[in-house]
């Protein structure tokens, strides 16, 4: 009967529909629409043979069985199907594998003049998953209360100063200053994501704190787009700017083909650092966080020349590195 039929329809496109659920909690998501159309065009095939199309002039309908009503139903299932596997599909991508991966943009997410420090400077940033990151050095004179930060060329572990990268204020514009611990926190310290030390960043914006650290860098080692002979930790190159690094032939290095250098768009530039003189212009990128690793030193990020790697370590309060902001 006509009914009968309906409910054979519909007894086929669940079958459909449990195959893309399948496919999604259980298969390959890339995949996915593959294996769904193949499925889908054969329980078709199995419909048409049940249900066949319109009969010849003169014959009578199977099973009294209405043949528009069929067509339609047939239609709708076609239609619906497709539907439900690009929907499906695009939900599990939006969500990563398993549910758990975030979305990795083709080309990085620049967000235009997206803060100004009380100096004026304005900022361009960058989207790295939850996070907002600066794209650029900090080069602020000033707090954002409006009080002075002394430019010095001596070392202290809890006055603020700034520094030149390597003696040269030509460098400043692109490569910003280099601050001690001090400034960059004004004395203060975060040892989680939640507690946020504004320091010495823009109203509405903080000095990363080492769990930020890593989830920036678990963030770009997690996107194969991102790494260099996808291996996780070969993310350096992804993270530093296209110029002014030293040459190196090290393989997956930042200073082998630099011109390939900053897929994410985060722009490590490389300021060295300052120990009482200007230290490794053009050969590392130093950055702060906002933890202390103990009384006398504090956590920082290292980019290298001649490395692939970002490197998690720790440096004295005194010393200049770079500084890069985060939103609130």
């Amino acid at each position: 009967s006509e009914h009968e039929n309906v409910l054979g329809i519909i007894f086929h496109t669940a079958k459909i529909g449990f195959f893309v659920i399948k496919s999604i909690v259980m298969g390959n998501p890339s995949e996915l629409l593959r294996d769904s159309v193949f499925f889908m065009m054969h329980q078709c095939i199995i419909l048409l043979f049940l249900y066949p199309p319109l009969p010849e002039a003169g014959h009578h309908y199977r099973n009294n069985q209405n043949p528009e009503t069929m067509k339609r139903a047939l239609n709708l299932m076609i239609v619906a199907t497709f539907s439900a596997a690009l929907c499906l599909s695009a939900c599990h991508h939006e969500n990563g594998e398993e549910g758990t991966n975030p979305v990795y943009p083709e080309t990085p997410v620049i967000v235009q003049n997206a803060v100004q420090d009380i100096d004026g400077n304005q900022y361009n940033a960058v989207r790295m998953g939850d996070q907002l990151w600066m794209a650029e050095n900090l080069k602020t004179t000033h707090f954002a209360d409006g009080t002075e930060i002394p430019l010095s060329t001596g070392f202290s572990s809890t006055t603020p100063y700034r520094y030149i990268p390597n003696d040269n204020p030509s460098n400043i514009s692109d490569y910003g200053y280099l601050y001690n611990w001090a400034a960059t926190t004004r004395n203060s310290s975060s040892n989680s994501n939640s507690a946020h030390v504004q320091g010495i960043c823009p109203d509405g914006w903080h000095v990363p704190s080492d769990a930020e650290w890593k989830q920036l860098t678990n963030y770009v080692g997690g996107n194969i787009q991102y790494v260099c002979n996808e291996i996780n930790g070969n993310i350096a190159k992804a993270m530093a700017s296209t110029t002014g690094w030293s040459y190196s032939s090290n393989s997956c290095a930042v200073g082998n083909d630099p011109n390939s250098n900053n897929a994410s768009g985060f722009s490590a530039m490389p300021a060295g650092g300052y120990y009482g003189s200007p230290s490794y212009f053009s050969y590392r990128a130093y950055f702060w966080t906002a933890d202390k690793f103990n009384d006398c030193n504090a956590y920082s990020r290292r980019l290298d020349y001649n490395y692939a790697d970002v490197e998690r370590s720790n440096h004295d309060k005194s010393d200049g590195l770079s500084v890069r902001c985060v939103q609130d």
